[in-house]
């Protein structure tokens, strides 16, 4: 079987979560959490917090760590700028501070995350995750590479519940059903993003 070869820019997990207070539209806090094994600058985490402003009102507040913090350059210029709500802030161009990380995974059961930087103390945690669903190879529209897109195939476990704790004081909110029948919160496994032989698009 002929096998093609491909440039990587991020291999591995990428959970996230978004939770919300009951009427809300917008959540009160979003992660955005990269695990990495493969990537043109090594292997390490990054983890964004967006957090919405007190009350709700005025632009949200994001926060990046990373223990490589080439990767979290890369990850916060790449990727999470296309996905709400990080989309509503700007990630180009910022960089991540320094923090340490843990990782504990049951696949059938929990994916829990610490985050310790010098300002954040943070943990997460994904909880009953739900048959995998395979997304076999496709595009985002506008996901991008110096100007060659980007193709990507991965294997997702949305979760029924999740919760995270700040500097020791739970979030307020759950993660709640959305309409594509997933939750936002999920668990994505075998994640691999990769360049396409084919097609530009607009830096």
């Amino acid at each position: 079987m002929e096998r093609d070869e491909v440039d990587v820019l991020f291999c591995d997990e990428n959970p996230g979560l978004a939770l919300y207070l009951p009427g809300d539209d917008m959540p009160s806090a979003a992660i955005s959490f990269w695990r990495s094994a493969l990537s043109p600058v090594g292997a390490g985490h990054v983890l964004a917090l967006w957090r919405r402003n007190e009350g709700g009102v005025g632009e949200a507040a994001v926060q990046a760590y990373a223990d490589n913090r080439a990767l979290g350059r890369a990850v916060l210029d790449t990727f999470i700028r296309h996905w709400p709500p990080f989309d509503t802030v700007m990630t180009r161009g910022a960089e991540a501070r320094e923090a340490r990380f843990s990782v504990e995974v049951d696949a059938r059961r929990f994916y829990r995350v610490a985050c310790t930087g010098a300002d954040l103390d943070l943990t997460a945690e994904w909880r009953d995750l739900r048959p995998a669903r395979r997304y076999p190879a496709h595009m985002h529209a506008g996901v991008g590479y110096d100007g060659v897109a980007l193709i990507v195939e991965n294997v997702v476990c949305y979760c029924e519940s999740a919760a995270a704790r700040i500097d020791g004081t739970p979030v307020e909110g759950e993660s709640r059903p959305e309409s594509s029948g997933g939750t936002s919160a999920y668990v994505t496994l075998c994640e691999t993003w990769y360049l396409a032989t084919q097609g530009r698009i607009e830096k």
